[in-house]
Parts: structure tokens; C-alpha cells; sequence
């Protein structure tokens, strides 16, 4: 195989990996926000008070 021809097949497979870790990152971050803010949620004082929790 011509050692252009690899160049060029190598970057397509560069950029389909980029491409393909770029969409599972958002699925990622937004499922890490849900669990962060549940996280803050339950611990705040207005939840700690409802379930009768003590610090």
C-alpha cells in the first residue's frame, strides 16, 4: 500500500474516533449533572428539614 494512501486511511480512522468519543460525551456529562444536582438536592437544608435529617 502506498504510504499516502495509509496517511489518509489512518486520519479517517482518527476522526471517526474523535467523532464517535465526541457523541458519547454528552450522554455522559448530562447523566454526571443529574446525579451531582440529586446529590446537592438531597443535602440541602429545605430536604434535610422534610426528612427530619440533623448534620
Amino acid at each position: 500500500m502506498i504510504e499516502e494512501t495509509k496517511e489518509v486511511i489512518d486520519i479517517a480512522a482518527g476522526s471517526t474516533a474523535v467523532a464517535a468519543w465526541a457523541l458519547w460525551v454528552p450522554p455522559i456529562a448530562g447523566l454526571f449533572s443529574i446525579v451531582w444536582f440529586g446529590i446537592r438536592i438531597w443535602e440541602s437544608e429545605t430536604v434535610r428539614e422534610l426528612t427530619n435529617r440533623v448534620k
